[in-house]
């Protein structure tokens, strides 16, 4: 990130002028986490940076969650592949979009793997190899996320007709 001095400093000026705030918990362990208290209060700081000081930041932030991640790298997939893509890195950012999108469909968030697999493809040329596979990794989730749409309506309805 280079120069850190002063870094802990800023955080707290920020903090008192309740711009940000820490998070209770950190993705990454042993790190402070902090957040903007407001989306407007990120979008305006966020375009006071020049583009080429943004992307540079977000490479930055992507090593460095690559290299202290360990054994949570899977869990911090969608993170890692955000900052790749931000920092205008697409192949970097492909393989942890498709790892995010398996992680959701593990978990049941089979919305989100949709939105994970559709980033991907975003990300691809129309002649890309690997077109294929993605689009039917993303059809898969949106038919399982098609029967678990049934599936609550289905216990809705079986509980609605229960009652008198």
């Amino acid at each position: 990130f280079g120069d850190l001095e002063g870094v802990d400093e800023a955080l707290g000026a920020l903090e008192s002028r309740d711009l940000i705030r820490r998070e209770p918990s950190s993705q990454v362990q042993g790190d402070a986490e902090f957040s903007f208290k407001h989306i407007l209060i990120r979008e305006v700081a966020y375009a006071t940076l020049p583009r080429t000081d943004r992307t540079q930041r977000h490479a930055a932030v992507a090593r460095y969650i690559e290299d202290v991640a360990g054994d949570r790298s899977r869990n911090l997939a969608w993170v890692i592949a955000h900052h790749w893509r931000e920092a205008g890195e697409p192949e970097r950012s492909l393989p942890y979009l498709i790892t995010a999108a398996e992680l959701a469909d593990e978990q049941l968030a089979f919305h989100h793997a949709v939105e994970l697999y559709g980033a991907a493809l975003g990300l691809l040329a129309e002649d890309d190899p690997r077109l294929q596979d993605i689009t039917v990794r993303r059809l898969i989730s949106y038919t399982r996320l098609s029967h678990a749409v049934v599936d609550v309506g289905r216990v809705r309805w079986e509980r609605d007709a229960e009652q008198p």
